[in-house]
């Protein structure tokens, strides 16, 4: 049956081979994923008091309403005082019914001073939403040796109890949900996962159809495919630093070449009409969904940048042209951020297919290193790293090419593109500045021209 399969689609062994390890990295890559699609964590109750040493003989209980189905976890901010303890700590969660869900057995030694620590259940509970639970903790420390767990005293804290005796406050505590496996398929989530999976197919389908294809159509074919998985697999603002860049792509939109500084915080960034939260579109793909509708604020404020403000705006040409072009048709945040991402990514896409059809040799290597996971991922972001290493391989095959395939004297254009080159890389990232010590090349090349000439 397989040997007809691989018939049918003209497939070799080894191509064969290097479809499934492709569907296993895939597969791999889907259920990281899926994780974090299918995870939500309440927020951290703000800790502003601690209890007493938790000693023997004393039993706290700790009321918990959940608000979501599928509680997974538990997390609880302990405290050591700042040393080592030699006890054993007791949980166990309780239904409604007073019924014991499960224990828990830590020992005091190994938690660590102001951190959360997770309790983790063996199973999620699925109906868990508008329910109440109980986390019963007890020690067997004697006085010196116990640990404590920070709470929060403000009014209208509660939940809490010592021994019955309501204490008037709530321990700090976070709870962590797991989705099932169709909430993939549902909302904003089931939207991006269909289509991920969907290219992931066509990805697949089409790999024995590239051997037949040029390298740089090749190329080209898989790094859309794999590009727009990226895209449709990564929120706004997630790519680090990209809230950043995007500051200053859109401040290079304005044609404002050189950053500002503000009076009062000292922070270097400029006023641009950004009033609002992007963390609302960068959560997850519901967070998104949710807020795609944001809109600019009508009025300007200071926005700092500190990291991205020194960039050359010849860093964020591209993504300042996608957000420039887009204002003028929209005022949605999120199309505008998108216009940059796109942009950029589709002129690094030109940028790699030239080069890689201008390099005489090697075009296999250089596609396989344009194609590194970390490549793509910064080009379809508005980051300006992609960029560079797009004009870095491009740089490179203008060299090879040069000395292998053209005539024996540079030209006056190809001189003046690869100075153009070396000031595009010097001012996108000076620490690519040594890729032009591959002109030196041209020296060796003249000093073999001129010993053939001297031997004839």
């Amino acid at each position: 049956m397989l040997k007809r399969v691989m018939k049918y689609w003209n497939i070799s062994t080894r191509n064969l081979v290097f479809l499934i390890l492709i569907a296993i990295i895939v597969f791999f890559y889907f259920a990281v994923k899926s994780d974090e699609f299918l995870s939500s964590t309440t927020s951290q109750i703000e800790q502003n008091d601690h209890l007493s040493e938790i000693l023997d003989s004393e039993e706290y209980i700790q009321e918990i309403h959940c608000e979501e189905d599928g509680l997974l976890k538990i997390g609880i901010f302990f405290g050591t005082f700042g040393r080592k303890n030699f006890s054993t700590v007791n949980l166990s969660l309780e239904d409604g019914n007073r019924n014991i869900i499960q224990n828990w057995q830590l020992d005091s030694s190994l938690i660590n001073d102001n951190t959360y620590y997770t309790l983790a259940l063996n199973r999620r509970i699925k109906d868990s939403k508008g329910q109440k639970y109980y986390l019963k903790i007890t020690s067997n420390a004697k006085a010196g040796n116990g640990i404590t767990i920070y709470s929060n005293s403000d009014k209208g804290s509660t939940g809490l109890t010592l021994n019955g005796k309501d204490l008037g406050k709530t321990i700090c505590y976070q709870l962590v949900y797991r989705y099932p496996l169709s909430k993939l398929f549902r909302d904003a989530n089931g939207f991006h996962t269909t289509i991920i999976l969907l290219l992931a197919c066509i990805l697949l389908l089409t790999v024995p159809a590239m051997t037949k294809l040029r390298i740089e159509n090749a190329f080209l074919l898989c790094w859309i495919l794999v590009g727009l998985q990226f895209l449709f697999s990564i929120t706004l603002f997630r790519v680090p630093d990209e809230t950043a860049h995007f500051f200053r792509a859109y401040d290079v939109s304005f044609r404002h070449a050189v950053s500002d500084i503000d009076e009062k915080s000292g922070s270097v960034g400029n006023e641009l009409p950004l009033d609002i939260d992007l963390g609302f579109l960068s959560s997850n793909w519901q967070s998104f969904s949710d807020n795609k509708n944001m809109e600019v604020s009508k009025d300007f404020v200071f926005k700092g940048f500190p990291n991205t403000s020194l960039y050359s705006p010849i860093s964020y040409l591209p993504q300042a042209l996608g957000i420039f072009i887009a204002r003028k048709l929209t005022s949605n945040v999120a199309s505008i951020a998108y216009a940059g991402r796109i942009f950029n990514w589709l002129f690094i896409t030109i940028i790699l297919y030239g080069a890689i059809r201008l390099i005489p040799v090697g075009k296999e290597i250089v596609a396989l290193i344009a194609l590194m996971p970390m490549n793509v991922h910064e080009s379809i972001s508005l980051a300006p790293d992609g960029m560079v290493v797009a004009i870095s391989i491009l740089l490179i095959s203008a060299v090879v090419y040069l000395r292998q395939v053209d005539s024996e004297q540079i030209k006056l254009r190809q001189m003046f593109l690869l100075y153009l080159l070396a000031w595009f890389i010097s001012l996108l990232k000076i620490v690519y500045l040594p890729f032009c010590l591959l002109y030196f090349s041209f020296l060796l090349k003249d000093l073999e021209v001129n010993k053939r000439r001297y031997c004839i």
